[in-house]
């Protein structure tokens, strides 16, 4: 099973038709991943009622993410986009960049996602679902460092690498 088949279950358990309860706004943003996840997530979540965006921003990091303005990329219109959006669940796909760069890096990133994760509540939205990378070869060391940074600020996280070998 590959990731992404993997995370459309995820997004599927989440969302329940809107017959059950009142229509969702699903806003997926985040790396490159997220421009590879939208095209599969966008029919899924429209199908079963729902209304559904994407902001992402290739080659982004949480850093980038909590400070738009002082990133090498300005990526404020994206912001504004997702407060526009006003979304109830996001899904965000982050990761791969943080990991590539290592542990040393990531060290220096709770405060960038303390930053993100105070952003991210003031979109009104009422949960928010971490989707971490697969098991990156040349960043095994970074995507663990990554996530247990996820873990130790309590965010709620589907761990991509849990998909190997399905």
């Amino acid at each position: 099973m590959n990731r992404l088949v993997a995370f459309i279950l995820l997004v599927a358990l989440v969302l329940e038709p809107t017959g059950a309860r009142a229509t969702e706004r699903v806003l997926l943003m985040g790396d490159s991943q997220a421009f590879l996840l939208q095209d599969d997530l966008a029919p899924l979540v429209r199908r079963a009622g729902h209304v559904f965006s994407a902001v992402p921003v290739a080659g982004s990091t949480v850093i980038q993410w909590a400070e738009p303005k002082n990133s090498r990329w300005d990526i404020t219109k994206q912001w504004q986009l997702v407060f526009q959006f006003r979304p109830t669940i996001i899904l965000l796909s982050l990761g791969s960049n943080d990991a590539y760069m290592g542990c040393r890096i990531i060290a220096n990133e709770p405060p960038y996602l303390e930053r993100l994760v105070k952003r991210l509540k003031r979109t009104g939205c009422r949960q928010v679902i971490w989707l971490t990378p697969p098991q990156l070869a040349k960043a095994k060391g970074g995507l663990e460092c990554f996530n247990r940074m996820l873990q130790a600020a309590h965010q709620q996280v589907y761990d991509g690498r849990e998909l190997e070998g399905m």
